[in-house]
């Protein structure tokens, strides 16, 4: 695996369904949350240092890896050109071949497009099946994102093309908590 990010990994746990990592860098210790908002086209990717940093907030940068495709196959170099646009600073959007837009918003940061074909990652789960197990993926850009202690910076990614022009994580991740809360009342008032 290169590069090997990984090896950073402290701990990993779901909160009730929501993936938590946490990373050590040095003296930091990052948190980071991924979960796609119910009914929404659109995923979340958050970050936020679990205590303070007593110098200038640090920089974390996140690679824009983006796919098109359905389930059923895996992408390759040149499959997909997108149509590149940088809407601000924050928000950058890929228009594919179809016409449907993936837009990139950053949150607590800003996009910088940065185009390049991204080869051989390696999908063990459809090792495992039999199927193609190769993929390559369009980097289209990175976020560069100002970490705290106190409020979450990160990416959405979303095909809603009415997407917020300046979502609100915390907001976002207590959807997501008050969701699920729901679905637990729900299935235990079932039984």
């Amino acid at each position: 695996v290169e590069p090997a990010g990984h090896v950073l990994i402290e701990s990993f746990c779901l909160d009730g369904r929501m993936p938590v990592w946490h990373w050590a860098c040095g003296d930091l210790m990052i948190e980071q949350r991924i979960w796609m908002p119910p009914g929404e086209d659109s995923v979340w990717s958050v970050y936020r240092l679990l205590r303070d940093h007593p110098h200038a907030a640090p920089r974390l940068s996140i690679a824009l890896l983006l796919a098109d495709r359905d389930h059923h196959h895996v992408g390759h170099t040149g499959d997909f050109d997108p149509i590149l646009t940088l809407d601000g600073d924050a928000r950058l959007t890929a228009r594919c071949a179809d016409g449907h837009d993936i837009a990139l918003i950053a949150v607590g940061g800003s996009m910088r497009v940065d185009r390049a074909w991204i080869e051989h990652f390696a999908l063990p789960i459809e090792q495992e099946r039999g199927l193609p197990d190769r993929q390559d993926l369009l980097r289209v850009g990175f976020a560069e994102l100002s970490l705290s202690a106190t409020a979450w910076c990160g990416v959405l990614a979303t095909v809603a093309p009415d997407a917020e022009a300046a979502p609100d994580p915390e907001q976002a991740l207590e959807r997501f908590r008050q969701h699920d809360r729901a679905l637990v009342h729900t299935a235990r008032s079932h039984h």
